[in-house]
């Protein structure tokens, strides 16, 4: 049997038979009754990876995860888009960051079987926590990547998010001096 491609590629492989497949299985009953058996198989092949991993509070503003493991932030929707037949039309896919079940640390999420495609992942504004706002470094996203075929497979746990603590508005001072415009010159005389 050989591939009509030499490489799996994303898509339909349709296998064709290139000689006689049968069975040669003479157990307690006999030959089988059709002993030639036909291959034309279409395999639609997806490929996929996963997606992840982390979202937190970048503490100095630096765009670095030098804040502590605690500095997850939980309750954070990320959401990823992928045109995956490169035609436009998006799969789309939203995960709220939780507890990572292998350490217990806040901030984490995974996307898992995320289709193959241009991808674009980034943070529903609407769910950051009061007090929070995305960076305006790289980390604060939006992120583009690809999830395509490659030796090292489609996974990809790089696709992090910094938030940062907004600053509450600094109350300014209005004032000075009042008087009584005698002459209506808009002199204070």
């Amino acid at each position: 049997m050989k591939a009509l491609r030499p490489a799996l590629a994303v898509g339909a492989l349709t296998l064709i038979a290139t000689g006689c497949l049968n069975s040669n299985d003479n157990g307690p009953t006999g030959p089988a009754e059709n002993p030639n058996l036909a291959v034309s198989q279409e395999i639609n092949t997806v490929l996929r990876g996963d997606v992840g991993d982390f979202v937190w509070c970048d503490l100095n503003n630096n765009g670095l995860q030098d804040d502590g493991p605690d500095s997850g932030v939980n309750g954070v929707d990320v959401v990823i888009e992928c045109d995956r037949l490169l035609d436009g039309s998006l799969w789309t896919m939203t995960f709220t960051t939780a507890n990572d079940p292998a350490t217990g640390l806040p901030g984490w999420y995974n996307f898992n079987a995320v289709p193959a495609g241009s991808c674009v992942a980034y943070v529903d504004p609407a769910s950051i926590p009061a007090g929070k706002r995305l960076s305006d470094l790289p980390c604060g996203g939006p992120l583009e990547f690809f999830i395509g075929q490659g030796p090292v497979g489609n996974n990809n746990d790089m696709i992090d998010f910094c938030l940062v603590e907004d600053a509450p508005p600094v109350p300014g001072e209005i004032g000075d001096y009042i008087w009584c415009d005698v002459n209506d010159d808009g002199v204070q005389d």
